[in-house]
């Protein structure tokens, strides 16, 4: 989606200042996107002096920095989605621009604007997301993400980024603009579209419903690749968006397929430093080996790029005794877990979660 923004307005040579003018909530969200090229990246990564042929890719969020948010936001190329007013908002607008003193509709300014649309009805998540890399990097494997709003908007700030989208098996089922759309073997759309973004574009994907993934590349100018993200709703915001906070956390997703239940994932030996993240619908478990030492595995098939989640221990959950019929349950889903020991099956990362949002 083509942009018009605003002249003189905030751009990536300025993230480095601003980065270290937040307070220290916010600066404690750096998140390295992509693990491995750039494991001692700082928030020195953002400034013009970063040494030539640094690689890497970050993010960071802005939202416990009400002050700075807010002038932030008034700087941005673009601070709202823009959509396209149909003769019928032109009309709708024109019965509220009646003076009522005199009758006569006022002179707006944004009588001429084609670009916003007023009447939709859009609300915004508490925060702002950055996301900048130099280099060619990847990022997570293809991937959605769980998260409740119902759109998020990227605008490319510098450089390039690409995207390769296709449609999850619930938003096909949801339209039947995709009835004729190639199927893979689970039912998702089988073929990916190519999305390319370059400076002053902007994309609106809604990562719950499209599986995703991104690469960036050095452009011929040398400038990062920057966009930043606002999450919005077209109905009202749920009760606990605005008091809810949004953080970086390390996570865990598995960079290929492990087809296989009961597929050792790691071991107590080779456990990561990462926490695991705890999920009522579980994809992997902790069990014990005849040995004695501790190893996780799964508990279902695990798609590349998909994080890795355990169980709510039992002092995460209402002191009761339901632990017993828990595991009922789960045994009655899975079955009996036969070990498959095939390991290095996961890799580290740093996750954005509203509960898992990332690119």
């Amino acid at each position: 989606m083509p942009q018009i923004a605003k002249k003189d307005s905030f751009g990536w040579k300025s993230l480095y200042s601003l980065f270290n003018s937040l307070d220290q909530k916010d600066r404690d969200s750096w998140c390295i996107e992509t693990k491995g090229c750039c494991k001692e990246l700082d928030e020195s990564f953002l400034s013009e002096e970063c040494k030539k042929g640094a690689t890497g890719y970050c993010s960071f969020l802005v939202q416990h920095s009400l002050s700075t948010l807010e002038k932030l936001l008034d700087q941005l190329p673009l601070e709202h989605l823009p959509l396209k007013r149909t003769p019928q908002d032109r009309k709708e607008a024109d019965k509220i621009n009646i003076d009522d003193n005199n009758h006569q509709e006022k002179q707006t300014d944004d009588e001429n604007d084609d670009t916003i649309n007023t009447n939709v009805p859009m609300n915004y998540g508490p925060c702002l997301w950055f996301f900048f890399g130099r280099g060619t990097v990847d990022g997570r494997p293809e991937h959605t993400d769980s998260v409740s709003q119902d759109a998020t908007w990227h605008y490319q700030l510098s450089g390039n980024k690409t995207w390769t989208i296709r449609p999850t098996l619930e938003l096909m089922q949801s339209s039947s603009v995709f009835e004729n759309w190639p199927l893979d073997k689970d039912g998702n759309g089988g073929l990916a579209c190519e999305v390319q973004c370059h400076q002053g574009d902007v994309l609106v994907v809604n990562t719950r419903l499209w599986w995703h993934k991104t690469t960036i590349a050095q452009d011929s100018s040398c400038s990062p690749s920057v966009s930043y993200a606002r999450d919005v709703y077209f109905t009202t915001l749920p009760e606990n968006c605005q008091t809810s906070s949004f953080v970086n956390v390390d996570g865990m997703y598995a960079p290929r397929d492990i087809p296989n239940v009961g597929t050792i994932i790691f071991t107590e030996a080779n456990m990561p430093s990462a926490e695991m993240h705890r999920s009522i619908d579980p994809n992997c478990q902790v069990v014990a080996l005849e040995d004695g030492s501790g190893a996780v595995v799964s508990l279902k098939p695990i798609k590349a790029g998909e994080f890795l989640h355990v169980s709510h221990s039992s002092d995460e959950e209402n002191e009761d005794d339901d632990d017993d019929d828990d595991d009922d349950d789960q045994a009655d889903d899975y079955g009996p877990v036969d070990i498959d020991n095939d390991q290095d099956e996961y890799h580290e990362n740093d996750e954005n979660e509203d509960e898992d949002q990332e690119e």
